[in-house]
Order: structure tokens, then sequence, then C-alpha cells
């Protein structure tokens, strides 16, 4: 984890360090071989114990942004210091092979 300011995103109750751009399945981020069925998997933000966080819009970015969905939380929307919201990621791929792509949390 990073300063106190920071917010700790985990998979799988794992977290996922900040720039972290290797997958695995240990914190949901290689959602595995899936075929073209939707896979949604749970990640909760976790706010330092006095820091109020609010979270303007989860956006996807990469070559294959497009295959991954953000959801299961209204935006915006402000998490009191101490306490977790939980997003979903989406993974409706359309083609065969490895799809990548990055989260950004604008606050």
């Amino acid at each position: 984890m990073g300063s106190v300011n920071e917010i700790n995103i985990q998979g799988n109750g794992n977290t996922i360090l900040d720039a972290d751009n290797s997958a695995s399945l240990a914190d949901h981020t290689d959602f595995g071989n899936v075929g073209n069925s939707l896979i949604p998997y749970l990640y909760p933000f976790k706010t330092p114990l006095l820091l109020m966080l609010t979270i303007s819009s989860i956006t996807m970015s990469g070559a294959d942004a497009s295959s991954f969905t953000p959801g299961g939380i209204s935006l915006p929307t402000s998490i009191a210091g101490g306490s977790s919201a939980t997003f979903t990621v989406n993974f409706i791929p359309t083609t065969v092979g490895m799809k990548t792509a990055d989260s950004k949390y604008p606050q």
C-alpha cells in the first residue's frame, strides 16, 4: 500500500497494488479461460480511517477495454473514512485470446 491517504482496492480479499499490471487469479485480475460467457468479479474500495473518498467514475482503457464493463455502483458516490463500497467488473469477450485493460478511478 502507499501513503496513508491512498485507497485500497482489493480482489478476492487481496490488495491490488497501484500500477500493478500483472494478472493474478489470486486477486481476480486474471479472469482465467472463460470462453464467451459473462464473468463478474467484485472489487471493494476501502478508504483510510480519516479520508472521505468521492468516486466520480470508473473507466476502462487499453486495447481491450470494451470487453470489460464496470458497474454495480451508482456514481458519483462518496465513501466515508474507514468504510468501503463495492463495484463489479464484468468481462464479456467477443473474440478468443488474452484480453487486457486498465481501470481508472478519478476522485
